[in-house]
Formats: C-alpha cells, structure tokens, sequence
C-alpha cells in the first residue's frame, strides 16, 4: 500500500474529477488531501487551505510582481501556503498528484523523492484567452510555469485529445486520457412519443459560456421540440446570470429552467430526455475542446447529442452516429441539422448511445489511472499513452 497525496485548489467535496481520483485510490492505497477544505470521503484526512482575500495592497503588490516576472514572489504570496508546504515537506509520500496547474508548483516544492503525476483538467496556458485582463497580466505567468514545472512531471493526464495534442505540440510531453466520465450505468433509453422532442443543456450558469446561443435556437426549431435548462448557481454573479436567462426566454414557452439535482441523481433525471444539447461559441481554446462531464453524462443516460462542431465531441458522436453535428456554432445552423431529424433517427441514436456509454464511463478511465499508478510506483516505464478510446 502506497502514500499518495493528492492536491487541488478546489472545493474537494464538490470537485467531481478529484472525487474520481480519490475514490479509486483509496481502494488500494493510503491518501492525504490538500485543498479547499477535505474530501468528506470517509477515511481521508487531509488539510485544508483557503486563498485569503485580496486587499488593495495586496492585488497592487502581485501586478508589479507580474509585469517584472517575480513569479516566484507571485505564487508564494500567501503565508498560509508557505506553512501548509512546510508542514508537508516533513511528509513522506511515494506518489503527489498535482491537479491543475495552479497546484504544480506546490508539489514540486512537496513531492520530496516521491514521483510526481500532474492531471491537466485543461489546457491552462489559454484558460481565459477571450479576455484582455488575463491576456495582459496573467497569461505570461502562467506559460512560466507551465515551461518551468511540466518537464519535471514523472506522468501527465487531461481531459481530452485536442488538449493532450497542445501539450505536446508546446510542452514536447505526452499526456494519458482520462474523461471526465461517471461511472456506467445499466439503464434502457427513455421511451420516445412520436411529435414530441424533449431536450435539456444541465451545468452552471457560467457567463462565459455564452448559453444564450441555445435559448437563440429555439425560434429556428419547429414545434416538435422543448428546452430545459437545469443550472446550477454557486454564486452572484452565476444568479444574476440564471435570471438574466430567464427573463430573455419568457416569451417562449417551450424553454423551461428546472432545479438542479443532486450529482448521484443526474444521470437518471436526465434519462426522462431525447436529446442533450452543448453549444458554447468557442471564445476560447478550452471551450472548443469542451468535452465536459454532461457530454458522458448524456450518454449515460442514453440521450441522442446534439453539439456544434467541438473536435473532440465530434468524434465521438461520429463513432458512435450517436447524435447530430452542426456545421458552425451558430444557433441557426444546429436548429437546422436538427429540424430534419426524424423521430427513427432519433430513436436509433439513444439506442446507440449505450454503446458509446459502455466505452466511456470511469470504468474505462480507472483501467488508465491504475496503469499510471502501477508504472510509477514500480519504476517501469509508462506505455505509449492508451487513448484507443479517442482515436479509433
């Protein structure tokens, strides 16, 4: 039984893809935490860290060290994570795992002679490319880091292979997939009433998103169709952004806003649906590689997909001629691909979404991490990536 410890700067409890990681290592191994307060997963202890609030001296303070590149100064600016990296380097792990790239620096400064496995969530050094105040201040820091602390990574992950290929193409490092999957589930396609087509977009209210492009279809789609938007609001600024929603659907009554469920219940309320939809305009890197957890939760629930043409969920609903593709991410143009849908077609496509729901699911994904895990803590070099999934 191995130590490992896992760091992200996330609300644990709330953190799907680390709650991935750390139910599957704890099966075989002995876990300790670092985040925004612990896992609540029995068992695990941990420490917690929370970001102090930024005064004006303080936000003063890290722009003159970001325009003179003191990017040292920059991350190390909170006392409380100088502690926390204190306390852990008296620690003994064999195996750190670093999620996100905000948490690399701190396990290189952690991992002591433990091997050191670093899972991209995206792709950070174009996270916020759509927007000038993070081009200006942030964007050079965080290619620093990226070109300074990615080589030293015994093992690389991410969510997807448009970002894996960008990785490799600036950072010369291979990188294993592992989805954003939930677990499978053995369920049958809801039954589809002929002349009526239900669909549903769940998630968080994100203002960068652009969800308004989804409420812009429904004028284009005839009448067979309905709309729900089941958002999540975590904060003000997602609330105010949920009622602005709704306040631009009111006059049109197929569009409906019902509450969200608890994580463990999504798939099976999502499963009384035909088809779940993703369209975001891509105003940046990661939005046009979006292959998100509703996307596999779609096919978990056996649901027809309904996308623009992000590459990596293209492919895969063209594997599994699972759903359909717009040509551009314009409203206009996924309403059209969709309005010639017919109600066989859509019927077969839910069916042939529990092929595609058996090959991503985190089953499949644990059979990766556990190779990755295997391979480092064994001193055996790792395999040439096994992203069969995604490429075949």
């Amino acid at each position: 039984m191995a130590r490992i410890l896992i760091v992200s700067f996330s609300q644990l409890r709330s953190d799907p893809r680390v709650l991935k990681q750390l139910n599957y290592l704890i099966q075989e191994h002995e876990c300790f935490t670092v985040g925004y307060g612990l896992s609540a997963i029995k068992g695990v202890p941990g420490l917690s860290f929370e970001q102090p609030p930024q005064c004006i001296l303080r936000k003063a303070t890290m722009a003159v060290n970001l325009k003179l590149r003191r990017y040292k100064q920059v991350y190390w600016r909170f006392k409380e994570l100088r502690e926390l990296r204190d306390t852990l380097a008296t620690m003994t792990f064999d195996l750190v795992v670093a999620n996100d790239l905000d948490s690399l620096p701190f396990c290189c400064a952690v991992k002591g002679k433990a091997k050191l496995w670093f899972d991209s969530h995206e792709y950070s050094p174009r996270q916020f490319e759509d927007r000038f105040r993070w081009r200006f201040w942030h964007a050079p820091y965080i290619r620093a880091i990226a070109a300074t602390y990615i080589p030293r990574c015994d093992a690389m992950t991410t969510v997807c292979q448009g970002i894996a290929d960008q990785y490799q193409k600036e950072y010369r490092v291979q990188s294993h997939i592992v989805t954003n999957a939930p677990p499978y589930i053995d369920i049958q396609p809801s039954p589809t009433p002929a002349g009526k087509i239900r669909m549903i977009h769940h998630g968080i209210a994100v203002p960068s998103r652009g969800l308004e492009v989804m409420l812009a279809m429904m004028p284009y789609l005839d009448d067979r169709f309905s709309l729900d938007l089941m958002l999540v609001r975590r904060d003000r600024e997602m609330k105010d952004y949920y009622e602005s929603l709704r306040v631009h659907a009111r006059a049109d009554k197929r569009i409906g806003f019902p509450d969200p469920v608890p994580l463990h219940q999504v798939v099976s309320r999502l499963n009384s649906y035909d088809i779940g939809l993703i369209l975001y305009e891509p105003r940046n890197f990661n939005l046009f590689h979006s292959l998100s957890n509703k996307f596999f939760e779609y096919l978990q629930a056996r649901l027809a997909l309904a996308i623009g043409p992000s590459p990596d969920m293209a492919m895969i609903v063209t594997r599994y001629q699972c759903g359909v593709i717009s040509h551009d991410f314009r409203a206009k143009s996924l309403a059209t691909a969709l309005n010639v849908l017919t109600h066989e077609e859509l019927v077969a496509m839910k069916q042939r979404s529990a092929a595609a729901a058996k090959d991503y699911c985190a089953e499949a994904d644990q059979m990766v991490i556990k190779e990755i895990v295997h391979s480092l803590l064994h001193n055996r070099p790792l395999r040439s990536p096994p992203s069969a999934r995604l490429s075949s």
